[in-house]
């Protein structure tokens, strides 16, 4: 029994040593190098993800808008955006004369009136450049403030007219020291900006006609329209330009005189000058009209809506000038 005993534990140790030895050796063996596979194994995920870094890239761009659109669009070529971009512009700039007879001022506005109402029954957008003593008016009538307002919101721009010193009616206003309590003399430069500012929605200004003088432009107006000296329909079709008034770097739209008393029919954009014109204006240009409250009576609105009526055969519809800068 006993021995039988004793055998059995050898045998186990046997069995223990024997284990030992296969793990040892094992432990010993070289690792087996496997060559990499040919097939490749990718995540679905992860492929979805990263196989096209183009797409994944464009998704990232901001959108674009294209002019005259309102959805937004994936960039459009170079060849496009040149057929885009470039086309003729067209516009009216109205000069709200000053005044200092509160009587012919009401008649004006009442003018004014009339011409808004028309353009808007021809869907066309003026640029209307206020003088202070017109938005000294209407900034104590609040049904008047409301109006233009209105026009504002309705497509229609609210811009500052300046006749500086050197002008034959001078409205008031100016920077220069020497003239402060001198005959006339009604503020500064800011002090009318606060006039006119009231008049936009937002109380910002950014277009201008008026004065040449560099020291007399309000410095924050940073778009205008301006002719030559004298004015004349030549100046009706050109491109842009760019000038420095004072410490503001302006760009300008072409304006030529249409109806303005002040200007002879040799120099004045007539109907037929403008139907003649709307065939030489380049793709980088713009045809620029000038009328003024003070001179358009009944032979002078009819004279402008045959003018609309033209505008309106040839699929043309006039901007202001800070949407035609910014297009």
């Amino acid at each position: 029994m006993k021995q039988s005993y004793l055998n059995g534990i050898i045998v186990v140790l046997i069995l223990i040593a024997a284990g030992l030895g296969w793990t040892l050796l094992s432990l010993n063996k070289p690792a087996q190098i496997t060559e990499p596979s040919t097939t490749e194994v990718t995540d679905p995920i992860v492929a979805d993800t990263e196989s096209d870094t183009s797409t994944a890239t464009d998704k990232r761009k901001p959108p674009r808008f294209i002019p005259g659109t309102t959805t937004q669009t994936e960039p459009v070529s170079a060849d496009t955006e040149t057929i885009l971009d470039l086309t003729p512009g067209y516009l009216i700039t109205v000069h709200i004369e000053p005044e200092q007879n509160p009587t012919v001022e009401r008649q004006n506005w009442g003018t004014l009136n009339t011409l808004v109402n028309l353009a808007n029954e021809y869907d066309m957008k003026l640029s209307l450049h206020f003088s202070a003593s017109m938005a000294s008016l209407v900034s104590q009538n609040m049904e008047f403030i409301d109006t233009v307002w209105k026009w504002e919101r309705d497509g229609h721009e609210i811009g500052v007219h300046h006749h500086d010193p050197s002008h034959a009616a001078w409205d008031g206003y100016t920077d220069d020291a020497s003239l402060i309590g001198s005959r006339g003399y009604l503020g500064t430069i800011n002090e009318m900006m606060d006039l006119v500012s009231a008049l936009s929605v937002d109380k910002t200004i950014l277009t201008g006609s008026g004065t040449s003088n560099p020291d007399e432009w309000p410095e924050w107006v940073i778009y205008g329209s301006r002719g030559g000296s004298p004015p004349s329909y030549k100046q009706m079709v050109m491109p842009a330009e760019t000038d420095v008034m004072g410490n503001t770097t302006v760009t300008f739209l072409p304006k030529a005189p249409f109806n303005v008393s002040m200007i002879s029919a040799a120099n004045s954009a007539t109907y037929d000058r403008i139907e003649d014109a709307l065939n030489d204006v380049d793709p980088d240009e713009y045809l620029g009209l000038t009328i003024t409250d003070k001179t358009l009576d009944d032979q002078g609105l009819a004279d402008l809506e045959r003018v609309f009526q033209l505008y309106v055969d040839n699929n043309i519809q006039t901007q202001t000038i800070e949407v035609l800068l910014n297009r």
